[in-house]
């Protein structure tokens, strides 16, 4: 079990808000993918290449507007390899 951390917990408040105004479809529990904050604000760590990070980003928004359900079965499938 994770638990919050208060010198993070305000952060992340704010971190989920945004993911689930953008996902309203995940908006299913308590917590976001904390993970998807990175693709929202274009920030590629995890990637070298600017346009893997498009693709990828591209990619989110195209499947959270026409299979919403989809994203959120993937969401689920690799929830332990995404950083939550």
């Amino acid at each position: 079990m994770f638990f919050e951390s208060p010198l993070t917990e305000e952060l992340h408040k704010y971190k989920r808000k945004k993911i689930n105004s953008e996902f309203p479809i995940l908006n299913t529990s308590n917590y976001a993918y904390l993970s998807i904050w990175e693709y929202l604000n274009n920030i590629p760590k995890r990637f070298y290449s600017k346009n893997a990070c498009e693709d990828i980003y591209d990619f989110l928004e195209s499947i959270k507007e026409e299979e919403p359900n989809t994203l959120v079965e993937i969401l689920n499938d690799y929830d332990k390899i995404l950083s939550i």
